[in-house]
């Protein structure tokens, strides 16, 4: 038997061996999720039915997780075995944060269902992060490249699938009265594009400054301008701030002399995106540097709910909402039904999001997981120095992006959180060595 430690004290833990290292076909689940998601939703006619479930809950990204939950199970690691990883304080936040999100449902109202399958989602999100420790915490030869190998993997993957949303518009130019604001190729509107894009060119970045020659790093950079230009291309202007907000926080886990080398290749992304992202723009005006450059004019900065594309009216509304049930919150689901007019699915803000769901009481425990996670991956990544540059930038960019979108609500950026926390907990606890 080998031992390996537990999340929480890192104290060892006897657990059964395994003859077939899991962890490569961990990232193989992980980084084909977008791929597989962008295929199984080409849907050019935008048709209803099982094609918008499929992407209003990104049900291939949910089954890539189900994957790697079933992989840790073949290898000994049960529902009980996942659970005994979490240490007592936040095990008892976990359950304690299941208990009273199954109760906030219990009240009859419409959005039932789908709250319930959010629910569901949410447990499977949790369940992937332990499965994951437990397979890296497993893998043999763990080292820092072989993190470096999860970490450009995803990076790389999200290329082709760069080429297919490419594809998949060109395609839809031939589509009568195609719904450009929506799109729908794994997603259920163009702005969600920018999630694939921060997390691809955060990774990239990182991996270009922590790259042992200039060929590596040039091919890096290349990779961030082509998924930074997929911000730009979809007229995304959140996962710049997230971008930039990024580079602060990666910078701090840099030497000072290093830090003028993060900034400088950041730069050299930017520049190769915004002449890719100008090759060719959708003849709609939601895409392009246009609509950035729009979107902060003139004309949005004489209100500031203008410039913020409404969500300053609909993070007041969304205040008025929890007020009507502070303590145990309205529950998951319900959000899009609780506000009159409302077309959105979530406040955009993850601290409204929670309250919303759970009410006060709820959202303790949320925060107290959380708040454990980032603790436990902040010191990790300290420890680790730029290896951990990559990840921590990821971590960084999506918490920004959840104060004003939905990083925290849609199943494939709440994955990529989970992930990088969880690798950076596992790297620290098996003590890899730079």
């Amino acid at each position: 038997m080998q031992t390996r430690p537990g999340i929480g004290d890192f104290s060892a833990r006897r657990l059964r061996g395994i003859k077939i290292d899991p962890s490569a076909q961990m990232r193989i689940i992980v980084l084909s999720a977008p791929l597989l998601f962008a295929i199984m939703s080409w849907d050019l006619w935008q048709s209803a039915g099982n094609v918008s479930i499929l992407k209003f809950f990104s049900v291939p990204v949910l089954f890539a997780e189900f994957l790697v939950v079933l992989r840790a199970h073949a290898s000994g690691f049960g529902l009980r075995e996942l659970w005994a990883l979490l240490p007592r304080r936040a095990a008892v936040s976990a359950a304690a944060l299941f208990l009273l999100a199954g109760a906030s449902l219990l009240r009859p109202g419409p959005g039932t269902i789908i709250g319930l399958l959010e629910l569901a989602s949410w447990c499977l999100h949790g369940l992937f992060g332990l499965s994951c420790y437990a397979i890296l915490t497993r893998s043999a030869g763990a080292s820092g490249e072989t993190d470096r190998q999860l970490w450009a993997g995803i990076a790389a993957a999200l290329l082709p699938f760069c080429v297919l949303v490419i594809a998949f518009a060109v395609r839809a130019l031939s589509v009568p009265d195609f719904d450009w604001g929506h799109f729908g190729l794994a997603s259920t509107n163009v702005r969600h594009l920018g999630y694939y894009s921060l997390v691809g060119a955060t990774l990239s970045i990182g991996l270009a400054v922590t790259a042992g020659g200039r060929c590596q790093t040039m091919l890096w950079i290349l990779a961030a301008g082509i998924l930074l230009g997929l911000s730009i291309w979809s007229g995304s202007r959140g996962p710049l701030a997230a971008f930039a907000m990024s580079l602060v926080a990666g910078a701090m886990l840099l030497r000072r002399a290093r830090r003028l080398r993060l900034f400088a290749i950041a730069a050299g992304g930017v520049l190769v995106a915004v002449p890719i992202a100008a090759i060719w723009t959708p003849p709609a005006p939601q895409y392009g540097l246009a609509r950035i450059v729009g979107s902060i004019g003139p004309e949005r900065q004489q209100s500031v709910d203008a410039l913020s594309s409404g969500r300053v009216t609909l993070w007041k509304r969304s205040g008025e909402a929890i007020a009507k049930r502070p303590l145990f919150g309205h529950g998951q689901g319900r959000f899009r039904r609780a506000l009159a007019d409302n077309a959105f699915n979530h406040p955009h803000n993850v601290m409204l999001q929670t309250a919303f769901q759970w009410g006060a009481v709820g959202a303790a425990p949320f925060l107290a997981l959380l708040l454990w996670a980032l603790t436990k991956a902040g010191k990790a990544a300290w420890k680790s120095g730029e290896r951990a540059l990559p990840p921590i930038m990821m971590i960084a960019g999506l918490l920004t992006m959840s104060l004003y979108d939905g990083a925290m609500f849609y199943p494939y950026p709440l994955m990529m959180l989970v992930l990088g926390m969880t690798a950076l907990i596992a790297r620290d606890a098996l003590g890899v060595s730079e």
